[in-house]
């Protein structure tokens, strides 16, 4: 492939990329590939490059049916319903059996949102074809010094560089986000569950409810007589072997997560502030005896939606769904099971959502949002205590 054409698929990357307010999605120096993208206005635009040389017409159809494919498939990560894409190949010459130009634009029939413009610039084209696809993405053409082949070569290994830093850079913060703090808490709280459950297993099981109530249990009649206490240490007690391994399960994979995230220090102010806030709920809404780090565990779920607020194409990108749709199960298996602890839920869900706001997350602290979550949760948790205290009706 010609050093010409290389300089301008790079040169121009790296002009959408620098100058043009374009996002690296994706680039393979070795098959001469990079994909860019651009937000605005409820669309999505997504330029994709090739630098190849096909032989025949109905390969290069297969690689636009490839596109569309991966577009359709890409889909949730872009959060637009309009999808625009300018498929760009740059070869030396056309298909050998290329008789009419390819048609543009194309536009799925299962999708009416996504339309793919095709540019097949060649020796024979090529002013036509730059003029036109740089006419469509609404980019003034570019200034390409193509006189000196040492300097292309040598731009083309900057332009190469920059590029891929670019997609470095993106994956890093990606990286940083995900591996802020070492989970090393959750292990801890594992280890104390399993340590208590076992303790009161040995000492008269935790299936029998004065069992329950005498080892610190949520009691609702104990609490108004002053001890308030149970609203922490309820957390740590559980129900018979299934409630101890489904809240364990649960304690260590979203645990690790959120700890991961937001560090040890934040983790612990979202874990008890939350099942302190779900306990309260608890003692409002039931008058039966509970316990389990269910509060807690929701409280992680608040903390992850709070986390999905401030980086929402991560969080959509990675986790959104499976996220989303694990929440919304549980919350509903909460409203139609009558032993489970929906006020617990709930209130945990509330109380991590505002302790993560109040904890932040790292390089993304606001002292404003924290006085706010702050207040908000004091507030809620104050109504609540007069609630069932019945100061309040």
């Amino acid at each position: 492939m010609s050093i010409t054409n290389q300089y301008f698929m790079y040169h121009t990357l790296f002009e959408l990329v620098k100058n043009e307010q374009y996002e690296m999605v994706h680039i393979n120096i070795k098959r001469n590939e990079a994909w860019v993208q651009k937000k605005e206005r409820g669309k999505t635009t997504v330029i994709r490059f090739l630098l190849k040389q096909f032989d025949w017409q109905n390969h290069v159809k297969k690689d636009i049916a490839t596109v569309f494919k991966r577009i359709t498939s890409m889909r949730r990560i872009f959060r637009t319903k309009k999808i625009d894409i300018y498929n760009v190949y740059i070869a030396d010459k056309k298909p050998i059996d290329a008789t009419d130009p390819l048609p543009t634009p194309i536009v799925t029939t299962q999708n009416q949102k996504i339309k793919m413009n095709v540019y097949y610039i060649t020796d024979t084209n090529e002013f036509d074809e730059k003029r036109r696809f740089l006419h469509d993405v609404n980019t003034e053409p570019f200034q390409f010094d193509v006189n000196d082949f040492s300097l292309l070569q040598y731009k083309v290994r900057i332009y190469k560089m920059y590029l891929q830093r670019q997609i470095y850079e993106k994956n890093k913060e990606i990286r940083d986000v995900f591996t802020y703090g070492k989970p090393f808490l959750t292990y801890i709280f594992l280890l104390l569950n399993l340590c208590v459950f076992l303790f009161i297993e040995n000492n008269g099981g935790s299936m029998n409810q004065d069992v329950l109530i005498k080892y610190g249990a949520k009691y609702n009649e104990a609490i108004l007589e002053g001890e308030w206490w149970r609203l922490f240490t309820a957390a740590f007690i559980h129900i018979g072997f299934i409630h101890f391994f489904i809240n364990m399960l649960a304690l260590y994979y979203i645990g690790q997560f959120v700890e991961r995230i937001y560090g040890s220090k934040s983790f612990f102010i979202i874990y008890f502030l939350a099942l302190f806030l779900g306990n309260m709920a608890s003692f409002v809404f039931t008058d039966a005896i509970s316990a389990g780090a269910s509060g807690g565990i929701f409280g992680l779920f608040g903390a992850l939606l709070y986390f999905g607020t401030k980086y929402r194409e991560l969080f959509i990108r990675t986790i959104g769904n499976q996220f989303m749709f694990l929440l919304i199960v549980n919350i509903i298996l909460g409203i139609i099971v009558p032993q489970i602890d929906i006020g617990a839920h709930i209130g945990g869900l509330i109380g991590g959502f505002l302790a993560a706001m109040m904890a932040t997350l790292p390089y993304k602290k606001s002292v404003r949002l924290q006085i706010v979550s702050f207040s908000l949760y004091v507030l809620i948790a104050l109504c609540m205590y007069l609630i069932g205290m019945q100061i309040l009706p």
